[in-house]
């Protein structure tokens, strides 16, 4: 007969699997650290019958509960309706009537109709004007009557009659960020390969420290100065007293980071690690969900989302990476309240330095995820607080973070935020609508914030003037440098490369739009232009101990393939030709970096050649043939970018 295993209170308490050792204690406790504790067997109190009536008495008591507030709901809304009677003034029973005689509403087949007499866009606008301002469908736009100046922004705020309404966007068939979020919406499989165990490759089965400590090396020479997501020093005196670092969650979330990453340091071919990397994924996902509810454990889960949610967006596990993001999110929740609280010492400091870090990575990520599932957002605007940079980090890491807090200082900014959620939206594409005060008031305020920046992350006095700039790239060997103008380039080139077909909402304002769409093909042409250019100079200035290329060029690169894909669709010959060579040489570059290079060999094979038209229905489409790649991601964004390429030229 075999033996009852009775589980220790730990593992009851958490439901989970309690596995016995040849020690007093089960493993999940010895690696917990928890102490491990034997149930003492209970003796029963009461009888069956003693139970159920109690358990009768329990629901009695629980249905008056439920009457009572149910009472108390239905008293306090009758109070408040008759204090909201007795408030409602002349102007607004005027205001009521007027409604009252211009819109009918009646019941036919059992439904309530509401005719408004509105036929088309002319009609629903008037209503903007209309005194009753919260009827307005455009109330978002309006200010507070009286309010000549913004209490938040500091700039002049128009009135109702001045607000000219813009829209804009892009078609899923003209840019490769609308196509790649619907496309990515369809990943619902957590895994290509379809497994959740895997195994280290022979060769490396027989001594996995030595790997470890091989990866660990190579992301905090080639990527931890960049992100700055770990404290090198902290984790360094924990690592190295490990017994077991297959054991412990960051240890192999930095091992899955390294593997889902082009790096000219990592020893093995791109397809071993990709082995290596869902080898080291699995088994930090089953650490998590292990401990995911441990609170001594949140901050390591927070930091382990963070790291391995690059390897699930490399291998299109949105869907697996949007529920690890919620989790973190809550557990920041969490945390957040904890963190107000001063710091007791160093470590917590350290703490308190890298939760900050990771919440805007996670805020960002879900952001993201958010727009891909077309889910509502829970917050109209993210507001991202400074990071802190630690006084033993290396210089490098402590420049990166102070361009970082600059960076969140133009994110924070309101207009900004109204521009960039229009923007995102249109990323979806779906018709976006912003006002031209708004346009111009953006502007403005990205001159005032590059020309404030610090000298050490000013590349040249004018960004706007592209010689001066190209000579500036040309003379500088900064790494931070030539980062921080990709960055600014990147942010200027995603909203004006949709800015590129305004439609003003009423008549009389066709100059108007010329002029937007003009200042857009120029923003959006000489961003594209520099940045390009920027990228190639790090290539050229990088030297074998880094892979800042390697690492980033593909993400940058493919952000200007996007805006050039809009720009090749412009009615005018000369722009959509000189757009199409740009084009195709950021593909050749996107093609030498490690990851990518194997996708030409079977190109004539891809899920985009397979079918006439791909964008019919996606939900066929095949992302098991990515499988062979090292980077199924970036290859899927190749792939849609030259498929999208030859359909502009054929309708040309």
């Amino acid at each position: 007969m075999k033996t009852r295993i009775i589980p220790c209170t730990e593992c009851r308490e958490q439901r989970r699997k309690c596995i016995s050792t040849s020690t007093t204690n089960c493993s999940r406790c010895e690696r917990l650290g928890k102490k491990c504790i034997k149930p003492i067997q209970k003796v029963k109190l009461y009888t069956e019958q003693e139970i159920i009536r109690g358990q009768a008495l329990q629901n009695q008591v629980v249905d008056l509960e439920w009457a009572i507030h149910q009472l108390e709901t239905q008293l306090q809304s009758l109070a408040h309706g008759n204090q909201c009677t007795n408030l409602i003034s002349h102007d607004h029973q005027s205001m009521f009537q007027t409604v009252r005689h211009q819109w009918n509403i009646q019941i036919k087949d059992g439904t309530f109709q509401l005719e408004t007499g509105i036929k088309s866009i002319t009609d629903l606008l008037s209503i903007q004007f209309n005194s009753i301002s919260y009827l307005s469908p455009l109330s978002c736009y309006t200010s507070s009557s009286g309010s000549e100046t913004s209490s938040t922004t500091g700039y002049p705020e128009s009135t109702n009659e001045s607000r000219i309404i813009i829209s804009f966007g892009a078609k899923v068939s003209e840019g490769i960020t609308p196509f790649a979020m619907k496309l990515f919406a369809q990943c619902t499989k957590p895994n290509l390969n379809g497994r959740t165990v895997s195994t280290l490759p022979n060769h490396l089965s027989l001594d996995p420290k030595s790997l470890v400590d091989q990866l660990i090396t190579t992301y905090f020479m080639c990527h931890n100065e960049h992100s700055a997501l770990i404290h090198q020093t902290t984790f360094i005196e924990k690592y190295t007293v490990l017994k077991d670092p297959l054991q412990d969650l960051i240890s192999v979330c930095i091992c899955a980071y390294v593997c889902s990453v082009p790096c000219n340091h990592t020893h093995a071919s791109p397809l071993v690690n990709k082995a290596i990397g869902e080898y080291f994924f699995n088994l930090a996902k089953s650490i998590i969900l292990d401990q995911f509810d441990v609170p001594e454990k949140r901050l390591e889960n927070v930091i382990g989302i963070g790291l391995i949610s690059k390897y699930m967006r490399t291998y299109l596990m949105y869907h697996e990476c949007s529920k690890f993001a919620d989790l973190s999110y809550q557990i920041c929740l969490d945390l957040n309240e904890e963190y107000k609280r001063p710091a007791l010492n160093y470590r917590d400091e350290v703490d308190r330095a890298i939760f900050s870090r990771h919440v805007a990575l996670i805020m960002a990520l879900r952001r993201m995820l958010q727009r891909i599932f077309f889910t509502d957002l829970e917050d109209a605007s993210i507001h991202f607080s400074n990071w802190i940079a630690l006084d033993d980090e290396p210089e490098k890491v402590k420049k990166s973070i102070r361009f970082q807090n600059e960076f969140f200082r133009l994110m924070n900014h309101p207009y900004v935020g109204q521009v960039l959620m229009q923007v995102q939206n249109a990323q979806l594409g779906n018709l976006s609508t912003l006002t031209f005060e708004s346009i111009v008031v953006l502007e403005d305020v990205v001159s005032e914030w590059v020309s404030s920046f610090p000298d050490e992350f000013r590349l040249c006095d004018n960004i706007k003037d592209v010689d001066q700039c190209i000579q500036a790239i040309d003379q500088t060997n900064e790494f931070v440098l030539l980062s921080a103008f990709i960055q600014c380039q990147l942010f200027i080139t995603n909203i004006y490369s949709y800015l590129l077909r305004p439609v003003a909402i009423g008549n009389d304002y066709d100059q108007l739009c010329l002029r937007v769409q003009q200042r857009s093909f120029e923003n959006t042409r000489d961003g594209c232009r520099l940045l390009v250019y920027a990228i190639r100079r790090i290539s050229q200035i990088e030297n074998n101990g880094e892979c800042y290329y390697a690492v980033s060029a593909s993400d940058f690169l493919f952000c200007a393939v996007d805006a050039l894909l809009l720009l090749s669709s412009s009615p005018n010959q000369y722009i959509a030709k000189e757009s199409l060579e740009n084009l195709n040489s950021c593909l050749q570059d996107i093609d030498r970096i490690n990851y990518i290079q194997a996708h030409g060999k079977h190109g004539n094979f891809s899920p985009f050649y397979m079918r006439k038209n791909v964008f019919e229905d996606l939900s066929v489409f095949d992302f098991g043939y990515y499988n062979q790649y090292p980077n199924p991601g970036h290859t899927i964004m190749y792939d849609a970018a030259k498929y999208i390429v030859n359909l502009h030229i054929e309708a040309k």
